[in-house]
C-alpha cells in the first residue's frame, strides 16, 4: 500500500517540481511575477505592483517589525498580511532574542512547495525508496510557550500533510517531552523500533549525533522498552512496534553497528554548512553507504533553497520568494545580476507580509542552474567582534576554519571585561596556527601587536557541541532547532558563556 502511495505521490510531487525547473529558465520574469503575488498578499497602505516603487520600501530587520507584531497579536489586527496567521512561530538568534514569525496560510504552501520538490528530486534521482518509515525531527522545547507550530508536519498543507503524516515514525506528542532524557529515550526507542526506517531529516547534525550517543550509552535500557513495545517518559507511554529479534539481542550484547540498528535507511538530511560541516562528516563516517545530504537554507521566515541531486546544486525557490541582495558597496541587486564567487547578505520578500526583510544571512554564489544563479549559506551578517577596534568576522574565521582546520570543531568567544579570545574546541588544535591566520586581517593584527589584545586562550572542551546547545538551552531558553553551530560567538562577550564552556 505505502509503495503505491509514493508512486502516486512522485507523480503529484512532479507538478511543482517541473513548475520550478520552468521557472529556473526566466529568473527574471518569474522573480517579478512572484514579486507581485506577494505584494497582493501584503497589507500595504497603498497599491504596489512594479519593482521600482518597490525598492523605495525600506529595508527592514525584525526589530523595525517587531512593534507591529506585537501589536497585532494584541489587538488581532493589522496583520503585515492581508491574510490572518493562525500561528506565530518563534525563532532567534544566538543572542537569544525571541522573534515572533507571522504564519499564514499562503507562507505554508510555500513549504508545502519547497517540499514537493526537494521530495520529487530525491524520489527521481535520490536512493531507491521503498516506502519505508520516515523521521522528521519535531524540535524539542524543553520551556513553556503559546506559540509554535504543534509538530513539523503543520509546515505541510492539504494532500502532502496527509501523506506524510501516513509515513512518520515519531509521534507528534514526543514535543511535550519538557526533561531532555525524555525526549532521547524515546525518539531513540522509536527509531530503534522500526527495521523499515528509511529517512531520517533533521536540522543539526549534532541532533542526531546525540541520539546516537544516547543509544549507545543505554542499549540494556533500550532493548528493554522494544521488548516491551512501549516507552515511558514525562507521565506518558508510548506503543512501539517490534523490531525482529536480532537488534534487541545486539543491543543486549552491546554488539552493534549503525547498519545493525537501522537496517533500511537510505537518507539523513541535515545541516552540512559552517560549523556543522564537521557532524555532517562524522554523519558520513558513521552511515557508510548512506546518502547524507546538506540542507539548503531554510529559515523560520521563509523556504529559500533546496538541495538538488540532480544538479548537485541548491536551487533558489524563485517561484515561492522574492529575493534581494546586498552586496559589499551596499549596492542591492536582483538574483540575474548576481556574480560567481561574490558573497551577498541576503534580503527577502515572503508570503506572510515581510517585505525586504534582513534574514542576516550572508551568501555565496556557487554557480548557476539553467539561468538562474544558485547560492549557499556563509556565515551570519553582522557577525563582528570588536572589543578594541579589531573587527573580527565570522567570516573571516569560518574561511581560515574551510582553509586549514576543515576537520576541527571550534568557536571563537571574546570577553569584554579580560579584552581577549578565548578559543574552545573539541579535540587538540593548532592554536599558534589559528592564532597566525588570525593575524592576516590587518584590524586583528595590531591588536595584538599593540597588546590591545591578548594571544588566545585555548581550552579543550570534548563534549563541546553539547556544552554549547545546553548553554542555549537552559541559559537562553532557546529550542534546540533554533540554535545554529557557529565559529564566533559575538554577542556572548560578557563572560558568561565561556565560564559555562568551563565549567
Amino acid at each position: 500500500m505505502k509503495q503505491l502511495l509514493l508512486t502516486a505521490f512522485r507523480a503529484f510531487s512532479g507538478l511543482a517540481w517541473h513548475r520550478l525547473e520552468k521557472s529556473l529558465e526566466q529568473p527574471r520574469k518569474t522573480q517579478l511575477k512572484t514579486l507581485q503575488r506577494l505584494l497582493k498578499q501584503a497589507n500595504l497602505n497603498q497599491p504596489i505592483s512594479e519593482y521600482q516603487a518597490f525598492s523605495q520600501l525600506p529595508l527592514q530587520t525584525y526589530e523595525d517589525l517587531e512593534p507591529q507584531i506585537q501589536a497585532a497579536i494584541q489587538t488581532q489586527t493589522n496583520w503585515l498580511s492581508r491574510q490572518k496567521p493562525f500561528t506565530h512561530e518563534p525563532t532567534s538568534g544566538s543572542s537569544g532574542a525571541k522573534k515572533l514569525i507571522p504564519y499564514t496560510p499562503a507562507l505554508i504552501r510555500s513549504f508545502t512547495e519547497l517540499f514537493l520538490c526537494w521530495a520529487h528530486d530525491l524520489l527521481s534521482y535520490g536512493p531507491k525508496l521503498t516506502g519505508g518509515r520516515l523521521y522528521f525531527s519535531v524540535s524539542p522545547q524543553f520551556h513553556d510557550t503559546e506559540y509554535g507550530l504543534a509538530d513539523d508536519s503543520e509546515y505541510l498543507s492539504g494532500p502532502t500533510a496527509w501523506l506524510f503524516r501516513q509515513f512518520a515514525l515519531v509521534p507528534p506528542s514526543v514535543k511535550a517531552l519538557r526533561k531532555p532524557e525524555d525526549f532521547l529515550r524515546v525518539v531513540s526507542a522509536h527509531l530503534l523500533s522500526a527495521d523499515d526506517l528509511e529517512v531520517i531529516s533533521v536540522w543539526s547534525p549534532s541532533f542526531l549525533i546525540s541520539l546516537l550517543d544516547y543509544i549507545q550509552t543505554h542499549p540494556l535500557e533500550l532493548a528493554q522498552a522494544l521488548e516491551q513495545s512501549q516507552v515511558s517518559g514525562g507521565g506518558r507511554t508510548f506503543a512501539l512496534s517490534r523490531p525482529k529479534p536480532g537488534k534487541i539481542k545486539a543491543l543486549k550484547a552491546k554488539d552493534f553497528t549503525s547498519q545493525t540498528l537501522f537496517p533500511g535507511l537510505k537518507l539523513i538530511s541535515c545541516w552540512g554548512s559552517h560549523n556543522a560541516a564537521i557532524g555532517w562528516r562524522e554523519l558520513q563516517s558513521r552511515f557508510p553507504g548512506v546518502l547524507v545530504q546538506a540542507k539548503g537554507l531554510l529559515a523560520t521566515e521563509a523556504p529559500l533553497t533546496l538541495p538538488s541531486e540532480k544538479y548537485q546544486s541548491f536551487l533558489p525557490l524563485i517561484n515561492q520568494v522574492f529575493f534581494e541582495f546586498i552586496d559589499q558597496q551596499g549596492k542591492v541587486l536582483l538574483i540575474e545580476q548576481l556574480q560567481k564567487g561574490e558573497t551577498y547578505e541576503l534580503v527577502l520578500t515572503q508570503a506572510s507580509g515581510l517585505l525586504r526583510y534582513r534574514l542576516g544571512d550572508l551568501i555565496k554564489v556557487t554557480g548557476k542552474v539553467k539561468n538562474t544563479p544558485c547560492f549557499d549559506f556563509v556565515s551570519r551578517a553582522g557577525a563582528l567582534s570588536d572589543l578594541v577596534g579589531e573587527k573580527l568576522s565570522e567570516a573571516f574565521i569560518a574561511e581560515i576554519a574551510a582553509a586549514h582546520f576543515p576537520q576541527s570543531y571550534f568557536c571563537l568567544v571574546p570577553d569584554l571585561q579580560t579584552r581577549h579570545y578565548l578559543l574552545f574546541s573539541s579535540e587538540a588544535l593548532d592554536s599558534s596556527g589559528l592564532e597566525a591566520a588570525l593575524m592576516h586581517s590587518p584590524h586583528y593584527h595590531n591588536a595584538i601587536k599593540l597588546k590591545q589584545l591578548m594571544p588566545l586562550e585555548h581550552h579543550i572542551v570534548p563534549d563541546l557541541n553539547k556544552r554549547l546547545k545546553d548553554y542555549f538551552v537552559t541559559v537562553k531558553a532557546m529550542r534546540r532547532g533554533d540554535i545554529k553551530d557557529r565559529y564566533l560567538y559575538n554577542n556572548e562577550n560578557n563572560g558568561q558563556l565561556s565560564q559555562f564552556l568551563k565549567g
